[in-house]
């Protein structure tokens, strides 16, 4: 027994040694490897750098000599009388072509930039220079400047905004920091049938070029200006290039209200000439980027914000193309006085549905009011919904039940749309709706009698459920539930609309609108 104690250890002894002996072995082969590697990167890390330092140069030496060429080109257009940009970012053929609620009229203010002048000499200069900085900004230059050439081209399109820490009040308008998300969208398969796509996020789903991380950031600013004198150019100069869209008309709504067979029938009316943007994120974010107190940017640099943001939305590269819509989501009337500063020339619609009828087409996805889309605001309700609480008798929206909130929040909206109303201004009752889009806005907005096949068009998507979508079963025809929806309110949801909502609903009711007379 001690002989076999003996061997064990010996063995055990033997063992370890070899282990000691290997990890050794490993630590020098890899020590080797390690110095090995440093030499042979240092020699092919000095040819690297030479080779392909030498190939950025070649780049930026092109993209230098291709700046002077085209300061060039703009100096002898000027030269023969061209001009340049008018005090509002927008070239004198353009406002021909584009603008205002009319054909041949200008949405003032639709063209706007916050560069205090775009004919002054040092013009060329800031382009060329903000060209560089948005093409050197990434790390693959040349995939970068192919992309951009692109977005000014007016095939990739803007899909959403961000704000960065830059962005910070200025007392002269003008603002830095927020940049956009290009990407192709994929528009023919949305004007196919807009239906199956009734929200912008489903058209971005939709479009291979804007998922698996193939959409570029760029700052906002910088390619809005750059865009601009591309589009002036354009017309100057080229004669050949993208086009700018007239903003026809947009909508701002209630929600569960029609709001959605509206932004449908905007594109379905003729899908070849129009383009209609649903509740897409980059007006919407342009909206809300300067904070509810404006305590990141004035209402001026919002101002800014969003005509640059619904400009570079305004721009295709399909000619068949004439006029755009947009519908923003409800969250954004409180913003109508930015939008009536950015666009004063733009009609808005605002769709809107009785009380009780409304509130229950929130309640039909919980009627207990604690997950809806009205009572989503609950844990951080804003300013105004504490003014409505107060008003009604309450310390705080936190007194309020889920169908009080909901009411309250609902009434935020329509007040806020109530307190601006103006000339452009156009309230659309749910039970006006189908027939008054044919019947009377789209021929005043258009200022000419509507097309038979236009009319057929709005009918037809009229009589399709507006929220189908491509990934829900429910596509079918619309049919409205009124009545039923009245019959069902129970008697707090009648003393909520009528306490909440009453007064701006008869408000809205009453209003006569001056475009439509």
């Amino acid at each position: 027994m001690k002989m076999a104690k003996g061997n064990d250890g010996s063995a055990a002894r033997r063992r370890t040694l070899r282990k000691l002996l290997i990890a050794v072995g490993i630590a020098l082969v890899v020590t080797f490897g390690i110095v090995f590697y440093q030499g042979s990167e240092s020699s092919a890390g000095n040819s690297y750098r030479f080779n392909h330092g030498r190939q950025d140069d070649d780049f930026r030496a092109r993209v230098n000599n291709r700046f002077k060429r085209h300061d060039r080109v703009n100096r002898r257009a000027k030269a023969r009388g061209f001009g340049g940009l008018d005090r509002n970012g927008f070239a004198d053929a353009h406002r021909r072509n584009g603008g205002g609620h009319e054909t041949g009229k200008r949405n003032k203010g639709q063209y706007q930039t916050d560069d205090v002048s775009l004919d002054a000499a040092d013009d060329d200069v800031l382009a060329t220079q903000y060209r560089k900085d948005l093409i050197f900004d990434h790390k693959k230059p040349q995939r970068a400047e192919a992309f951009l050439e692109g977005i000014l081209n007016g095939s990739i399109n803007l899909s959403d905004i961000d704000p960065s820490y830059k962005l910070r009040p200025s007392a002269d308008g003008s603002y830095h920091g927020v940049y956009g998300h290009f990407c192709k969208l994929n528009w023919p398969i949305y004007k196919k049938d807009p239906s199956s796509y009734p929200m912008f996020r489903f058209l971005v789903q939709a479009s291979p070029d804007c998922n698996n991380g193939n959409s570029m950031l760029f700052d906002l600013k910088k390619v809005a200006y750059l865009a601009r004198r591309r589009d002036q150019e354009v017309e100057t100069i080229f004669g050949e290039g993208p086009k700018l869209l007239n903003i026809t008309a947009v909508a701002f709504h209630e929600t569960r209200c029609g709001s959605t067979l509206v932004a449908n029938s905007m594109v379905a009316m003729d899908p070849e000439k129009h383009r209609s943007y649903s509740e897409s994120r980059p007006p919407s974010k342009a909206f809300h980027i300067c904070g509810e107190d404006y305590e990141r940017c004035t209402t001026k640099q919002n101002a800014a914000i969003l005509r640059d943001t619904i400009y570079m939305m305004s721009r295709t590269d399909d000619h068949r193309e004439e006029r755009v819509f947009f519908k923003f989501q409800s969250s954004t009337c409180p913003g109508i006085p930015v939008f009536q500063m950015a666009f004063p020339d733009v009609p808005w619609m605002f769709v809107y549905r009785e009380p009780v009828q409304v509130i229950m087409s929130h309640a039909k996805d919980d009627i207990t009011m604690k997950r809806t889309v009205c009572t989503k605001t609950r844990a951080y309700p804003s300013r105004e919904l504490h003014d409505i609480a107060r008003r009604h008798g309450r310390n705080s929206p936190q007194e309020l039940d889920g169908v009080e909130f909901c009411a309250a929040h609902l009434a935020e909206l329509t007040e806020a749309v109530v307190n601006n109303l103006n000339d452009m201004a156009i309230p659309v009752a749910y039970d006006q709706l189908p027939d008054m889009m044919w019947e009377t806005i789209f021929p005043k907005i258009l200022d000419r009698p509507m097309k038979q096949f236009e009319i057929d068009n709005l009918k037809a998507i009229s009589n399709t459920y507006s929220k189908g979508g491509a990934r829900t079963n429910k596509k079918g025809e619309y049919k409205d539930d009124s009545k039923e929806k009245e019959k069902k309110a129970s008697d707090n949801v009648r003393q909520a609309a009528k306490e909440f909502l009453q007064e701006s609903f008869d408000q809205l009711a009453a209003f006569e609108p001056k475009l439509l007379r």
